[in-house]
């Protein structure tokens, strides 16, 4: 959750980029990062 006002591109790409890691993770680590945790 981020406050709309104060809300920059960077910001947004960055979002968008956890959105499409999690999409493409998704049933296996749900890591919407390149960390994931608790995986083998």
């Amino acid at each position: 959750m981020h406050p709309l006002s104060s809300l920059q591109a960077d910001d947004l790409r960055s979002a968008l980029h956890q959105v499409v890691k999690l999409a493409e993770n998704f049933g296996t680590s749900y890591s919407s990062e390149g960390l994931s945790f608790g995986t083998t």
